[in-house]
């Protein structure tokens, strides 16, 4: 990106925080309509995926486009963001939790973070991590899909053919996703089609497309101008309205069809992308310079809440959660549940994590990269073998 909007950090912290509203239904339950409404917080992944598309796109298309980046220096940013917290998380849950530490095979498939293409492990080790399958697999195509995208995104070019081409690819990968299903690969390997549309990039690319769209048709503006003040604003309230309204058809579908989630009930997944285009749009308010964006979203409290939300996401694991729900019920010594407390303990122990363990093997890990970097550059025949 060009700049540094403090709102799309806090933008990770509201879906961190509706994940968690999810899980907490899980375990507590409710039959409160408008508390069932944000049960449907599962689509806090969705937002999770659009703005990923959008800030990857906005960090390296050009960069990738001008060749100012290889793939190798790409794909270690990318690790260093997103393993050391898992292994951290990880590595604490397996000493706690009473089961047998898992076999080789599993190792393997946890440790390459390919656990949401297998039934039989997508929620092993950490349940929430299946998402991150479908994170590496984006990182994996995002080179070759700025590659693909690249002859649409020339000056002048109309915001119709990148859209219809980024529906083109989201399709393609559907239709491939379904030809893996069918092919019956041994592990449970996307084996069913819900499997693959909920677990997998085969079909959850949809939701980067409409982030990279975003990203390369609306481009940011000067805060406080009068004529883009309004369109600003609109995006955002307009966005997070149809990330609301979103929820209450995922709703409506769970009631109707007796579903266990809307998002699996028919349909679902349709409804589902309302919420990530809502996100598109308050990812593009809060870009233009949205006042409200910068006041509810990127004010410290919640900026510093979206920089955690990685760490606090992880931890939203099904026996992590369940264990702090009935410690914080018994501190309180009523042995009532409240999910304020547990969000409470959770966010402590995100920030617990991300100071002491996330933020600082991230940076040993970028130092690393640097140094390794300028070795290289010190050395024309290792900078030549590395291109």
């Amino acid at each position: 990106m060009s700049s540094y909007v403090p709102a799309l950090t806090g933008l990770r912290a509201l879906a961190a925080a509706l994940v968690f509203v999810h899980h907490m239904g899980q375990i507590q339950g409710s039959e409160s309509y408008l508390t069932r409404v944000f049960f449907q917080g599962y689509i806090g992944v969705d937002i999770f995926f659009v703005l990923s598309g959008y800030l990857i796109t906005r960090t390296y298309f050009a960069a990738f486009r001008n060749k100012d980046i290889g793939f190798g220096d790409y794909w270690f940013r990318r690790f260093a963001r997103i393993f050391p917290a898992y292994l951290v998380v990880l590595m604490a849950k397996l000493a706690l939790d009473p089961k047998p530490w898992p076999e080789l095979t599993e190792w393997t498939v946890l440790l390459t973070l390919t656990q949401g293409f297998f039934g039989a492990y997508r929620f092993n080790g950490l349940s929430t991590a299946w998402s991150l399958t479908v994170e590496e697999s984006f990182y994996l195509l995002a080179p070759l899909v700025y590659g693909w995208l690249g002859p649409v995104t020339r000056a002048g070019a109309a915001i119709g053919k990148l859209a219809r081409t980024l529906l083109a690819l989201s399709v393609g990968f559907w239709f491939v996703g379904m030809l893996v299903t069918q092919a019956g690969l041994p592990g449970y390997f996307l084996h069913v089609q819900g499997q693959m549309e909920m677990y997998s990039i085969f079909g959850r690319f949809t939701e980067f497309a409409i982030g990279i769209l975003f990203a390369l048709r609306a481009p940011a503006t000067r805060p406080g101008l009068p004529q883009k003040a309004m369109r600003a604003e609109l995006a955002f309230f307009g966005g997070l309205g149809l990330i609301l309204l979103s929820m209450v058809v995922l709703l409506e579908l769970e009631l109707r069809q007796k579903a266990m989630w809307g998002i699996l009930a028919t349909g679902g997944i349709a409804a589902s992308w309302i919420a990530a285009l809502g996100a598109g749009f308050v990812i593009s308010g809060c870009a233009q310079g949205s006042r409200a964006g910068a006041r509810l979203l990127g004010n410290p409290l919640i900026e510093y809440l979206g920089r955690i939300s990685y760490v606090f996401y992880l931890l939203q694991d099904d026996w992590i959660t369940k264990r702090v729900d009935l410690a914080c019920a018994t501190l309180r010594g009523d042995g009532a549940r409240s999910g304020v407390f547990t969000y409470l303990a959770l966010t402590l122990l995100a920030a617990a994590v991300y100071e002491l363990a996330e933020k600082p093997l991230h940076r040993l890990l970028l130092a690393q990269m640097s140094r390794t970097k300028r070795q290289r550059q010190a050395s024309p025949a290792l900078s030549t073998l590395n291109r």
